[in-house]
């Protein structure tokens, strides 16, 4: 299937913030359901093991659900950091997340970050479910920005360029209309415009068709990497099943410095 690089609601910054954030606790509210990463922490913590990294920045963070989910779900020990940060940050959730996992494990960045100008001081990076959101332009030069100045980067997708993605949209209308009553974050404006004038539901479920038809493959990615830096990285790519939906694949792209650059430490 061909990619298709259309617009996202998400993306645009007219959308009111309250409607941003009923769009947010219902993403938040797929991946805390279905939990897509719900099988990243033991692939993620033997990679940081492997490269000696114990520390992430995340990008385009969004309400941080899917750091919560790896926090949750890990089988042990889960000894990795994570900054938070997004364009838009949540910080009220970014807040509640620090004060249930502790500032050894979240903190956060309450400025707005953009991927194009990356937070200084940071090295190691991981993306989720955002890296569709750039066309290809803008992600090869993410991909050699990073290749050029810093240390790895991790990406996660759970939409995959797929007719079965495409149709797993119809049952996410559902989902989505009856999201303001599954959500712990109940309140009168997502009742009004999640469930009775259901404009966050369209919102969600046309980014989410959309999200499908911009999704990178893995190996679209790794052609991003500049040829004469290739060397210096070692790559892996992959799926891994969804944590409830096991028929459901959630791709991942990890790649690390493995030649040294004297600017760039772990």
């Amino acid at each position: 299937m061909r990619r298709y690089h259309f617009f996202e609601f998400c993306d645009q910054s007219w959308i009111p913030n309250f409607i941003r954030i009923g769009y947010m606790n219902n993403l938040n509210l797929i991946q805390k359901t279905f939990c897509p990463y719900q099988n990243v922490p033991a692939l993620l913590l033997e990679w940081a093991d492997e490269n000696a990294i114990n520390e992430f920045c995340d990008l385009a963070s969004g309400g941080g659900e899917q750091i919560s989910v790896l926090l949750e779900k890990s089988v042990k020990e889960f000894n990795l950091k994570f900054k938070l940060t997004d364009l838009y940050p949540q910080i009220k959730s970014y807040q509640d997340l620090q004060k249930k996992y502790g500032v050894s494990k979240i903190i956060y960045d309450t400025e707005s970050i953009s991927i194009f100008n990356l937070p200084k001081g940071e090295k190691n990076f991981t993306i989720f479910s955002a890296f569709h959101h750039f066309d290809k332009y803008q992600a090869e030069l993410i991909i050699s920005d990073i290749a050029t100045n810093y240390n790895s980067i991790c990406i996660f997708e759970f939409t995959s360029r797929s007719l079965k993605d495409l149709l797993s949209m119809i049952p996410a209308i559902f989902f989505n209309w009856i999201s303001p009553f599954l959500s712990k974050k109940k309140s009168l404006t997502t009742i009004i415009f999640g469930f009775l004038i259901p404009i966050i539901p369209i919102l969600v479920v046309f980014d989410g068709v959309i999200s499908v038809l911009r999704s990178y493959k893995m190996e679209e990615i790794e052609k991003m990497i500049p040829p004469e830096l290739k060397n210096n990285f070692k790559i892996k790519y992959g799926t891994l099943p969804w944590g409830k939906i096991p028929f459901a694949k959630m791709n991942y792209f990890l790649m690390v410095r493995v030649q040294t650059n004297p600017e760039v430490k772990n």
